[in-house]
């Protein structure tokens, strides 16, 4: 594993928090676990060993671009593209490696960032985890809750909400449709969560005789776009590309779409954006008819039970 940094990690010390106590201490969960490097073990050398860091004592920065899901950039039904680069992660003793999120962004039909994070997963006993490292944007250090990653498990659930009811757009499916780790979430994909899933890989298979155009090279050739530049990826840049390539194929009029789904609605229902929170339009006249309602269905029920009583039976006492 390549890390950005002059000095070597200490890998056994990522490890020491759980995403339910991450106030208590600042990794992402309780039990020790080992993070294997994806690089080969280097060659003996006469030169003096750099000392290692311990993860948590590294200076490092927060990379992702918009830890916030942006609500106010999505509107009902809008394609989303999404990216994401993985953590790798297998049980002691096993020799298969399998994959789930480690960075993850999603844009609009705008190309705008409505979210971008580092997911931190329980350690376990059992588990052994592997970064893909500085060419994929997902290094040890980043999965600190103090260098803002997020809990995975409700940054998944998070990421499946996002989901609901929209196209989203891959490049490259195999690998994110199979990346959500908790059961609760592996249906995310699904039509039971309302998501069609669109593969711009698939869309542009034609680019190359395997059928497997790659992003980089797909966003040469169809969109004259250099991207990934030095062989390095970065989410955010890759999820706007395969949106970029979607839309070509599929335009989509997003102010038309904005103004269909409005008609559909009640003038008094509608909802306006503002100050980043949704305002409803008429709300002191709205508040005031269902209150009301809600008074004379009181009253009317008040008015029977008062009937009843008023017969020539008297009311029966309960002790």
């Amino acid at each position: 594993m390549t890390f950005s940094s002059a000095n070597s990690f200490d890998s056994s010390n990522f490890d020491t928090s759980s995403e339910d106590s991450a106030k208590a201490s600042d990794s992402d969960d309780t039990t020790h676990t080992s993070l294997s490097s994806s690089s080969p073990p280097s060659k003996p050398s006469n030169s003096p060993k750099t000392p290692k860091i311990p993860i948590s004592e590294l200076e490092w920065e927060c990379r992702a671009s918009q830890t916030t899901i942006r609500h106010d950039l999505v509107q009902e039904g809008e394609p989303l593209s999404l990216d994401a680069e993985f953590q790798r992660y297998k049980k002691v003793g096993e020799l298969k490696w399998h994959h789930r999120f480690g960075r993850v962004a999603v844009v609009n039909s705008k190309r705008q960032t409505v979210w971008e994070a580092f997911f931190a997963y329980p350690n376990q006993k059992d588990i052994i985890k592997n970064c893909h490292g500085e060419r994929f944007g997902v290094e040890p250090p980043d999965f600190l809750f103090k260098n803002g990653a997020l809990p995975a498990r409700k940054a998944e659930a998070d990421l499946k909400a996002l989901m609901k009811n929209h196209p989203i757009i891959l490049h490259d499916k195999s690998g994110d449709t199979k990346a959500f780790y908790f059961p609760e979430n592996q249906d995310a994909f699904s039509a039971a969560n309302g998501v069609v899933v669109h593969d711009t890989q698939e869309i542009y298979s034609y680019l190359r005789s395997s059928g497997q155009p790659g992003l980089a090279y797909a966003s040469e050739v169809v969109l004259g776009k250099e991207i990934q530049k030095g062989g390095i990826h970065t989410p955010v840049e890759d999820a706007k590309a395969t949106m970029e390539l979607y839309l070509l194929k599929y335009p989509y009029d997003r102010d038309a779409e904005a103004a269909k789904h409005a008609s559909k609605i009640p003038p008094h229902l509608r909802y306006v954006r503002g100050g980043g929170r949704f305002v409803q339009k008429n709300f002191v006249n709205v508040k005031t008819v269902q209150d009301q309602a809600q008074q004379a269905k009181a009253s009317a029920a008040a008015v029977k039970e008062q009937g009843a009583l008023s017969g020539d039976q008297k009311p029966v006492s309960h002790r």
